[in-house]
């Protein structure tokens, strides 16, 4: 059956759609800057992202080579402490992987708003 997967999950066959071609978009150089761009709104000038925006063909370059090749893995997570309403730990991602964030969210935002109702937001 085009278009579909099965897969069985204890015991019961279910029906997963698939949506061809959908990794190599995500990894697409296009797809890949328009990520880094969005990330990077209101961020140009703190360091991390600064020095990916010194070389951004390079660093995508070596971003979407990693995805293709099945070998990209997420830094650890960035841990810092607010005060501000309340005392709460913070948990951030690298510039890197919000950029691979953006990237998978973007085109997949679509197909999962879909299937959301009408008052969620």
């Amino acid at each position: 059956m085009a278009g579909t997967a099965f897969v069985k999950i204890t015991g019961k066959i279910n029906t997963m759609k698939l949506f061809g071609g959908l990794w190599l978009k995500i990894c697409s150089a296009e797809n890949l800057h328009r990520a880094m761009l969005r990330a990077a709104q209101g961020k140009r000038a703190r360091g991390p992202v600064a020095s990916f925006l010194a070389d951004p063909g390079n660093e995508l370059d070596t971003l979407r080579q990693e995805l293709l090749a099945c070998c990209y893995r997420p830094a650890p997570f960035i841990q810092f402490g607010v005060l501000d309403p309340k005392p709460r730990m913070i948990s951030c991602a690298s510039f890197r992987d919000r950029v691979v964030h953006h990237a998978v969210c973007d085109l997949i935002g679509p197909f999962l708003e879909r299937s959301f109702i009408a008052d969620s937001f």
